[in-house]
């Protein structure tokens, strides 16, 4: 990172992905194009879970690449006197990979299901409903770097 002073602690990033929930997931697209992403995720323990369909332009992504990129704004707010924002977000990169076995993504639906909804019995109820269509993927998270920008009275 070039600016170090802006850069934050590996706890603090990890903090900004346990309470993130949305996010940008940047994938190698067709032709050689980025894919980028927004969508839900839950964060447990270095790695990060959400879902899909088990057909698409993403997952064709995922199968053909495994490399990814993850971009979260947790903070962002506009200072137009300043002509600048202040900030808080974290990059992210890693591996990807489809949930295929059953328990694994069933698992990984149910953390994000809680993520969003504190009811366990209507969650079980969505997962048994989509299974015929529904997909997830872990991303491991090899390195990450979080980094902020504050006005100076903020920091």
């Amino acid at each position: 990172m070039r600016r170090k002073k802006q850069q934050l602690g590996e706890e603090e990033t990890v903090q900004l992905l346990q309470q993130g929930h949305t996010g940008v997931l940047g994938l190698q697209g067709d032709d050689g194009y980025p894919y980028t992403i927004p969508l839900n995720y839950v964060y447990d323990r270095g790695r990060l879970f959400f879902h899909g369909a088990r057909k698409g332009h993403k997952i064709d992504s995922v199968r053909r690449c495994d490399k990814a990129s993850f971009c979260l704004i947790a903070e962002d707010r506009l200072i137009p006197e300043k002509l600048t924002d202040a900030y808080r977000s974290v990059i992210a990169f890693g591996r990807i990979r489809e949930l295929r076995d059953p328990a694994e993504r069933d698992a990984a639906a149910r953390l994000l299901g809680l993520s969003i909804l504190d009811d366990p019995e209507s969650v079980e109820a969505s997962i048994r409903s989509s299974q015929a269509s529904l997909a997830c993927f872990e991303f491991e998270i090899e390195h990450m770097t979080g980094k902020q920008w504050m006005e100076p009275s903020e920091e």
